[in-house]
């Protein structure tokens, strides 16, 4: 699901922020794919009931998320 909503972001995401807080499409896109990955191989270990690090995959998810809202992390 997570992987749906951020490719649903790819076609909307700014081509520039306006601040440094918000990343230019290219390097959005670049983090999105890159946590696609992520967000595969974490599914994949839940499958397959490997050790699954849910802290870090969050952690993941808020670096990718302060790209449009910094204050707004995943709880």
């Amino acid at each position: 699901m997570i992987n749906f909503y951020l490719s649903l972001l790819e076609g909307i995401f700014p081509d520039k922020g306006p601040s440094g807080i918000i990343l230019d499409r290219d390097g959005f896109v670049r983090r999105m794919k890159d946590f696609e990955k992520l967000n595969e191989d974490a599914q994949n270990n839940i499958k397959e009931k490997k050790m699954f690090d849910s802290d870090s995959f969050k952690k993941s998810l808020n670096d990718l998320c302060v790209a449009c809202h910094e204050p707004e992390h995943v709880k």
